[in-house]
């Protein structure tokens, strides 16, 4: 165990200023952003403390590696050395700087022999800049408009660019949508229908039923991550009819009803292809704006027939649910992308009563987002 420590804490190094040579088998103290920009201390075999400042050393890594190199910038009209985080490094070397003076500056340079340049703050600024320096790749110069200034959005933009990726940058979409609907009802518990003042309700083979929807769509990234959170409006209006018996009676139900869906999900998309499919659960709400059930029951006694009429909701007006589906994105410009899915869900009555129905629904889309 001794052993393997050591060895572990020897992936720590700092090199120094004045030879540029390479100290490993230290133990580096991190501390929080501030002081990391400004010293870097190191415990001794004995325990004890040193502090050394950015003219001193060069540059410092933790065996994780987070890795610190020191620059001089100018601060207002003089010139001052830290150290800075990088945060990236290939063809360009984005480095990070937070202190008193200046919060949360990205600096960028082609080789760390060289100066850095300051990243603009304003989005108005910063655009064009991360523009002109990714210009040989048409769709960086499109994702630069997405960026937002911080190291996740920074690392995702330079790995697409260096690779010239025709991948979107993950960002707020909002779209439109429609398809078709299949609607089925199921009984919510069938053994306990016997005895209740509903149970027919459990009696009929349901089968799915077709019909149109219309819906937005709100699809936002979760930390420049393939994941996000996707959320959407639907409205759809359902009809059923189902004709069944029992005992000496014979039945017709009709149904009419028209829902606003809400679902939120949870997606997960893999970006770096043209067709990006994703997989998606979550849960999802349903409001009855219409909600009409009409029951027929015919009778027999002799040659006479009597008929019965009851319509008493047997469907909850709130349904509350799972959903689960899958699909693709299909890129069609810079801006605009197809998409199409295939979700089931699962909604059951927000106060479940005995007798009454659940439903179930299969919905098969196609929209695009903007």
């Amino acid at each position: 165990m001794y052993i393997t420590g050591n060895l572990y804490a020897q992936r720590d190094y700092m090199i120094i200023a004045r030879d540029s040579s390479i100290v490993y088998g230290i133990k580096l103290i991190e501390s929080n952003p501030l002081n990391n920009a400004s010293y870097i201390q190191v415990e001794d075999k004995n325990g004890q403390i040193k502090r050394y400042t950015p003219n001193e050393i060069l540059e410092y890594a933790f065996h994780y590696g987070k890795a610190y190199r020191a620059f001089d910038i100018d601060v207002n009209g003089q010139s001052q050395r830290f150290f800075f985080q990088r945060i990236f490094s290939a063809e360009f070397y984005i480095y990070y700087l937070r202190n008193r003076e200046d919060i949360n500056k990205y600096y960028l340079t082609t080789a760390d022999s060289l100066p850095l340049i300051a990243i603009p703050k304003a989005k108005n600024d910063y655009v064009p800049f991360l523009q002109s320096v990714t210009a040989n790749c048409s769709q960086a110069t499109v994702n630069a408009q997405y960026v937002k200034l911080n190291q996740n959005n920074l690392k995702r933009f330079f790995r697409g660019f260096l690779s010239c990726s025709e991948s979107s940058l993950p960002r707020i979409r909002i779209g439109i949508t429609s398809g078709l609907s299949l609607t089925k009802f199921s009984p919510s518990a069938p053994n306990v229908f016997a005895g209740t003042s509903n149970y027919i309700y459990g009696l009929p083979d349901y089968q799915y039923t077709p019909d149109i929807f219309l819906g937005l769509v709100l699809d936002v990234p979760i930390a420049m991550s393939n994941y996000s959170l996707n959320t959407q409006i639907i409205i759809k209006r359902s009809k059923s009819f189902v004709a069944f018996s029992k005992s000496f009676a014979d039945y017709d139900l009709s149904t009419s009803n028209t829902w606003i869906n809400i679902p939120l999900l949870l997606r997960y998309t893999y970006y770096p292809v043209k067709v990006k499919p994703f997989l998606e659960i979550g849960f999802i709400y349903a409001r009855s704006l219409e909600n009409n059930i009409e029951l027929f029951e015919y009778s027999y006694k002799s040659a006479d027939v009597y008929i019965d009429f009851d319509d008493s909701p047997a469907i909850s007006d709130n349904q509350l649910g799972l959903s689960i589906g899958g699909g693709v994105v299909l890129k069609y410009d810079s801006k605009y992308s197809l998409f199409g899915e295939i979700r089931y869900s699962e909604l059951y009555s927000k106060k479940q009563r005995r007798g009454q129905l659940n439903v179930n629904e299969i919905l098969l889309t196609i929209g695009i987002f903007y």
